[in-house]
């Protein structure tokens, strides 16, 4: 049984355990960056609001990288459909904006030149960029990228 002693503390059994929904931003920001974006989503961002709020802070979103997790499913291959690719956009683009700026690599399969420009025109400090499989970017989002990105290096993979 739980029940909150009024000192952030509760009761479970004869034990006192702390109550983790009040930890420090400091303390959850330091946790949470030793956890990938995948490990985020799926576990401290549904535990509270506190928690999430910590996951969207900036310092969190400075590299997105898919790659690992379609390295992970080497079916993933044949996962390209538009309505798939709609998803790995609006993902990529919700990271752009959680990142204010700051994302500085993007490795990603899947995308398009809409998410492309997105992070072109949001992201000037971005520096690495890797796409593959990704037959609706063309030139003009790379274009986009060179012009309003300072210090980036492209990797095409095919």
């Amino acid at each position: 049984m739980e029940v909150n002693d009024g000192e952030g503390k509760v009761e479970m059994g004869s034990r006192l355990s702390p109550d983790w929904s009040e930890m420090t931003r400091e303390c959850l920001l330091d946790i949470f960056s030793r956890l990938s974006h995948e490990q985020r989503w799926i576990g401290p961002m549904l535990v509270s609001k506190s928690w999430m709020n910590a996951c969207f802070d900036p310092s969190l979103n400075t590299i997105f990288d898919l790659e690992t997790r379609f390295l992970s499913f080497p079916e993933s291959i044949n996962w390209w459909t538009p309505e798939f690719e709609d998803k790995v956009d609006s993902f990529f683009q919700s990271v752009v904006d959680r990142s204010q700026g700051g994302l500085t690599e993007i490795r990603v399969r899947h995308c398009t030149d809409r998410s492309l420009s997105y992070a072109a025109e949001r992201c000037p400090k971005l520096e690495v960029l890797w796409i593959k499989s990704c037959p609706n970017v063309t030139d003009a989002s790379m274009m986009n990228i060179a012009s309003n990105c300072l210090d980036f290096s492209v990797q095409c993979v095919k």
